[in-house]
């Protein structure tokens, strides 16, 4: 994989002199310019076109979901598959603050939407909990977006959105139960509207594209003209 991306500039070779950079695979201090070492950017493999060929391109499963849980995103891209070295990049992200790893994905991404010609007026993204954002510090999703916004030249829109503060996380959930939280915890921004856009909406991982699909049906509801779910993996 080539990843043709570095750090530059001399905000970033001092921010290194006080917050060593660090591979958000492995874990260990790299050099400055770098957004992953050089041994993890061999694993970090996106998905392969032999591997692509047997996804939906809709829900972006291997076994199609779109009819059995009324999908409402009109296409799935995913940088990788949530397992090895991406699921490592994607906790480390999460969890860890590490934005180096937004980088990589959104570059896969980026270059992946140009491939297949995908068009696109605005980015937005699966919001968090007003709560939980307080608690992290940062909404990983928004990050990822905004890393795709530099990539592809495409604005980000903010504030399109919303989420109800919720005890259980998504991922504590069966699939049947992410269904029906999402349609619950999503609704739009006050205000919010579209017309006609095409919408990129970014999230972190795709698990049963739940939470795609009900944050999808409102943007759509709100006048997107149709939503392209992009995410830093999926699950298989």
């Amino acid at each position: 994989m080539e990843l043709e991306i570095r750090k530059s500039g001399i905000r970033e070779w001092i921010l290194d002199l006080f917050f060593p950079n660090v591979c958000p695979v492995c874990r260990r201090v790299m050099r400055w310019d770098l957004y992953c070492c050089e041994d993890c950017v061999k694993e970090l493999e996106p998905i392969g076109e032999k591997q692509e060929k047997l996804l939906c391109p809709r829900c972006g499963k291997y076994v199609c979901v779109c009819a059995e849980r009324g999908i409402r995103y009109d296409r799935c891209i995913a940088a990788g598959i949530y397992e090895g070295a991406v699921r490592k990049a994607v906790l480390s992200f999460k969890y860890d603050s590490n934005s180096n790893a937004a980088e990589i994905f959104a570059c896969i991404c980026a270059k992946r939407i140009e491939k297949a010609g995908i068009p696109a007026d605005i980015i937005t993204y699966v919001p968090m909990s007003a709560r939980k954002r307080r608690m992290r510090g940062y909404n990983q999703a928004e990050l990822f977006a905004e890393a795709l916004s530099e990539k592809t030249g495409i604005p980000v829109r903010h504030g399109l959105l919303s989420r109800v503060y919720s005890v259980e996380e998504q991922h504590e959930r069966t699939a049947s139960e992410r269904i029906e939280s999402a349609r619950r915890e999503y609704s739009a921004a006050e205000g919010a509207e579209l017309s006609g856009e095409r919408v990129i909406l970014c999230d972190d991982v795709l698990t049963t594209g739940a939470t795609m699909s009900s944050c999808a049906g409102i943007l759509k509801d709100i006048g997107a003209s149709e939503v392209t779910a992009v995410v830093c993996a999926g699950t298989l």
